[in-house]
Parts: C-alpha cells; sequence; structure tokens
C-alpha cells in the first residue's frame, strides 16, 4: 500500500510507513493516515478503529525523546535550581555581613563628651559674656572639622566622634566690669570609641586657665579682636555694643583715677586738663599769669625753655592770637565768655631745619630726640625726620599728643560777671569742644 503522506509503497501488513514512519491502517480497501493525539507529558499515536459501530482509540506508535534531550533539559533544570538556591544564599550572607558591618561601624563611631573647664577670674554667669571655644581637627573618618562653641561655665560639654581634635579659645570672654582676659593655649584631645586622652593623660576634661586684664590695660586691638568674634559668633548687635561700652567705659574711668592719683591732672581757677600718659615721668609744668588769666606751660623736664605743650585761658573774642615762638594750635575748648587753648611746638620742624643746616642748634641731638618722640606720640624718631630732610621730602606731618588734650573750662571765676546767668552753686558749665590745624612755618 502507498503512505499517503510521502507516496512510498509499502507492504500491506506495514503498520507505518517505511520512509516516514507515518502510522498506516487501511479503510475500505484504502490506506488512511492514523489520527494522532498530544499529550503535553507526552506524544502517543494512536488508530482509530471501528469498534462494536464506534471508533475506540487503539494506541499504535510512541514518538521517544532522544536521550540527550532529556540530559539537556535535566542539567538546565538543575543549574536553575542551583542558580536559585546560591542567589538566595548569597543575599543571605550578604544581609548578614550587612549587620555584622554596621555593629562594627556603630561600635567605632561611639561619641565622647568632652568637658572643659574655666578658671575665669572674676567672671560671673548671667552678666559676663559667652566663652568661646573653636574645635578642630579630624574625625575617624578623615572629614575635617572646624566647629565654634559659645560656653559658660555651666553649659561647658561637647560630643564627639573619635578622632584627634585641637580646643582653641577663640577669644578673650568680657565681665560686665569691662574685664578682658589673656585667653590660654590650645589643649589637643584625642578620642576613640572607647574613652579620650587630653594631651597626654587619658581622661575627658579639658581645663583652660584665663588671665584678667583690667580695662586700663585693655588695647584697641584687644577690643577689636572681641568685636571680631562676637560677630562671627552671630551675637546680636546690641549685646556685641554692650560689651564694647564695658571695656571702653570702665578703660576711661580707670584712667582718669590713674591721673588724678598720679597727680598728672592739672587745676587752676580757670580749667582742668591731664597730663598725656606718654608724657608722665618726662616733663613738668609751672603756671603763670596775665592779666589773671591762667598759662600753663609744660616742658621737658629738667629744661624748662624747652616748652611741649602750654595751654592758656584767655577772654572769649572769637579770635586766637598766635605767638611767633609757638608753631602749632592743636585746638582751644570754648567756654562762657572765656576759652582754653591748647598749643604745641612742633619739634619735628626744628629737628628738620637742624638736620638741613637753616638754623643752628639750641639743644643737643639726644635731647632733640625726646623731644621729638613726646611731641609726636612715638609716631617719629628724629632719625626719621633727618632722612625726610635729607631726601627733601620735607616737613613731615605729624599728629601732636597734645591734639587729645582737652581742657575742662570751669565757670567759677572763668564767667565774665556782667554777662553770666550761672548760680553760685554752679562748679562747671557745659562745654563745646573746637579743634583747629594751624601751623605757622618760618622761612
Amino acid at each position: 500500500m502507498q503512505c499517503p503522506r510521502c507516496g512510498a509503497r509499502n507492504s500491506k501488513q506495514a503498520e507505518r510507513c517505511h520512509a516516514c514512519g507515518m502510522p498506516l491502517v487501511q479503510t475500505g480497501g484504502r490506506v488512511v493516515p492514523v489520527q494522532v493525539h498530544h499529550n503535553r507529558s507526552r506524544l502517543a499515536d494512536r488508530q482509530m478503529r471501528p469498534q462494536g459501530g464506534a471508533y475506540s482509540a487503539v494506541p499504535l506508535y510512541e514518538r521517544r525523546q532522544p536521550w540527550y534531550q532529556k540530559a539537556l533539559i535535566f542539567i538546565v533544570a538543575v543549574a536553575v535550581i542551583v542558580g536559585v538556591i546560591f542567589g538566595v544564599y548569597s543575599a543571605f550572607q550578604a544581609f548578614q555581613n550587612d549587620k555584622v558591618s554596621q555593629a562594627a561601624y556603630d561600635a567605632e563611631h561611639v561619641k565622647q563628651t568632652v568637658k572643659v573647664t574655666f578658671d575665669v577670674p572674676e567672671y560671673k554667669a548671667g552678666s559676663s559674656s559667652v566663652i568661646p571655644i573653636r574645635v578642630l581637627g579630624t574625625d575617624i573618618d578623615g572629614n575635617a572639622v572646624d566647629e565654634l562653641h559659645l560656653m559658660t561655665l555651666a553649659d561647658n560639654t561637647v560630643e564627639l566622634m573619635p578622632g584627634t581634635y585641637s580646643f582653641v579659645p577663640a577669644g578673650s570672654p568680657v565681665t560686665a566690669a569691662g574685664i578682658t582676659y589673656a585667653v590660654p593655649a590650645a589643649v589637643n584631645v584625642s578620642a576613640t570609641s572607647s574613652g579620650v586622652t587630653v594631651g597626654s593623660t587619658e581622661g575627658a576634661t579639658v581645663s583652660l586657665s584665663y588671665s584678667a586684664i583690667q580695662p586700663i590695660d585693655a588695647t584697641d586691638d584687644q577690643i577689636a579682636a572681641i568685636k571680631q568674634w562676637m560677630t562671627e559668633a552671630s551675637l546680636e548687635d546690641a549685646t556685641i555694643q554692650k560689651y564694647v561700652d564695658a571695656i571702653t567705659n570702665a578703660r576711661t574711668t580707670a584712667q582718669e583715677e590713674e591721673a588724678e592719683a598720679s597727680g598728672s591732672i592739672v587745676e587752676t581757677d580757670y580749667f582742668t586738663f591731664t597730663i598725656p600718659s606718654l608724657w608722665r615721668d618726662e616733663v613738668s609744668t609751672k603756671t603763670t599769669k596775665n592779666n589773671g588769666l591762667p598759662t600753663v606751660t609744660v616742658y621737658l623736664d629738667g629744661y624748662s625753655s624747652l616748652e611741649l605743650m602750654t595751654v592758656t585761658c584767655v577772654k572769649d573774642s572769637g579770635e586766637s592770637d598766635e605767638e611767633d615762638n609757638v608753631d602749632h594750635i592743636a585746638g582751644t575748648v570754648q567756654g562762657t565768655g572765656y576759652r582754653v587753648e591748647v598749643w604745641t611746638t612742633n619739634w619735628a620742624y626744628y629737628a628738620s631745619l637742624m638736620a638741613q643746616g637753616s638754623v643752628d642748634p639750641i639743644v643737643s641731638t639726644s635731647v632733640l630726640e625726646d623731644l621729638v618722640r613726646l611731641s609726636s606720640g612715638g609716631s617719629l624718631t628724629y632719625d626719621d625726620v633727618s632722612e625726610m630732610s635729607k631726601s627733601a621730602i620735607g616737613t613731615p606731618d605729624i599728629e601732636f599728643v597734645s591734639d587729645n588734650v582737652l581742657p575742662t573750662l570751669k565757670a567759677t571765676g572763668a564767667v565774665d560777671s556782667s554777662s553770666s546767668s550761672s548760680s553760685d552753686d554752679e562748679d562747671y558749665v557745659t562745654t563745646t569742644t573746637t579743634t583747629t590745624t594751624t601751623t605757622k612755618r618760618s622761612n
């Protein structure tokens, strides 16, 4: 019989085609293909044969997969299973490792509390300023640390990660009485997860000792430095000004008290003034009167003819009379009916002329050095003036120490009785200050 699929001829007894393997069955003298039913788990060829007027499925052929295909499927399945197991295991191990790493990190990064104790004489909590401490260093992770801490005697701790640091006093605190301080040196601190070492000593306490500076000794540079750290710390402007005023007011009061105690206050019936602090112990004074009005001359100690400054009281006509032997008028203080004039001798100008050979020396070089130094407040020396003269710079312009001398004009005795409306029990009148600079030069 002939295969209906490939056309090959087969014997009548053949159950399948010898060429293509097609199952064969004869029905009514002709060959028909056997119906093949497919099962998802297994392929089976079945012949539909009549049986009792109906057809029944008769298995004729089962197609088998080659062994190597089954092996390949098995291997792939095993690999997938192993991969899934390995992935789950790896994820679990990573989770466990993360837990261990986090625990180790937490153990190494335990913060330590460092306490700062202060020895600050006359510092009073509540009325004094905060104490600025800057913490500089590097933490355990290599991060740079720069923190400004504002502390008091009670609020005095810092939390630090393990690392190496320096505790640097960032400026002077200020008391309500205007006392400032010389700040101590920085202190090195080493922190670990188990404790703190301060300097070379184990312990978590940094001790800082401050030396008090009385208001009279406070300098303008120190006051400027205090304003700077307070501004950096974002203190309110009113707070900063309060402490600056405390220093300057206390300093002024202390200077006045010192001047009075040292006898550097000069007093006449008409006015008082204070000898500049730079001149103390190096000058003397003498008082003369002209028409009953006093004139005080300040001269180099031991040289009564070498005047540094003259303070004189004159009737207030609205004009000042210059004298030929006085080169500079520093200023006047106006009062009712009278005024006080402050005159300064320009010894730098004379030194310049002497260096040029324009005038004959009237004093020795060493004495002239003292006169130039005192009149200029130390801003010039005789050598400075000589060099300027030789290089044709000319007479140096200087700020005279006496420019800051402001006498106080008294009401008693200094007010013309015909124009005075002051009562007898009034000791002083309000004065206004007028400062002029009039320099005369001789040809």
